[in-house]
């Protein structure tokens, strides 16, 4: 898979003349936003003000258009990591959709589509998803 630039597909893809950001130090922290703003200004966003900054098409260097780099993608270690962490998400939004019903004694399905429970069975499910995922990619490779 190669990247395609972030800016570039802004200018060409959704046909905008300009792309505006906030960065704030308020709340990001200023190690963040140090290098958020380091990251605007190298790719060639201009000030607006002290937290705004705009990126015009007329200003956008397109020969890094198509970088000629390629994603390697996750190891084993990392999927197996992702897959670790979302069986423990998918425990914790259950185990909070149960504290609220029990505490109030009314289900937060009835005032949230999809309800929590949803939300914990799709992400238990994006488990076995990643594994299918994981070894179709074996195969193609």
């Amino acid at each position: 898979m190669y990247v395609f630039w972030g800016a570039a597909y802004i200018f060409i893809q959704l046909e905008r003349e300009n792309q505006t950001i906030s960065i704030k130090e308020s709340e990001t922290g200023q190690k963040n936003y140090l290098n958020s703003l380091n990251t605007a200004l190298k790719v060639g966003f201009r000030t607006i003000d002290k937290d705004n900054y705009i990126l015009e098409e007329g200003n956008f260097d397109f020969s890094n258009e198509k970088l000629d780099i390629k994603y390697n993608g996750l190891k084993d270690n990392e999927l197996e990591d992702i897959s670790t962490e979302l069986k423990a998400i998918a425990r914790k939004v259950s185990v909070i959709n149960s504290k609220i019903e029990l505490s109030l004694g009314q289900s937060p399905a009835n005032y949230m589509q999809p309800s929590l429970d949803i939300i914990s069975d799709k992400l238990s499910y994006f488990r076995t998803l990643l594994d299918d995922i994981k070894h179709e990619h074996i195969q193609n490779s």
